[in-house]
C-alpha cells in the first residue's frame, strides 16, 4: 500500500448514529487493536476455566484442557490422539 493509501478519508462511525471520514490508516489500527483485546480477554477467560494457551507453528491456538483425557486432548488441538 501506498502512504497515500493510509491518510485517505474512509467513512467510518464517529458517533451514535453519525458517519464521519477518517484515514485508513487510523481505522486500520483501531480494528488491530480491537483484534488484540478480544484475543487477550478470550486467554484469559480460558485460563480462568483452567485451560492453558500455546503457540503452534508461530500460530497460537487455546486448548482448553480442564477435564480431558490426553487423547481428547490432541483431537481438540486437531492432532491424531498419540498411540498407546
Amino acid at each position: 500500500a501506498k502512504a497515500s493509501d493510509w491518510t485517505r478519508p474512509q467513512p467510518f462511525f464517529t458517533g451514535p448514529q453519525q458517519m464521519g471520514q477518517v484515514p485508513a490508516g487510523v481505522i486500520a489500527s483501531m480494528m488491530l487493536s480491537d483484534q488484540i483485546h478480544h484475543r487477550g480477554q478470550l486467554s484469559v477467560y480460558l485460563r480462568m476455566a483452567g485451560g492453558k494457551a500455546q503457540v503452534r507453528g508461530g500460530v497460537e491456538s487455546f486448548i482448553l484442557r480442564a477435564g480431558k483425557a490426553d487423547g481428547e486432548e490432541s483431537k481438540a488441538a486437531g492432532k491424531p490422539a498419540a498411540a498407546g
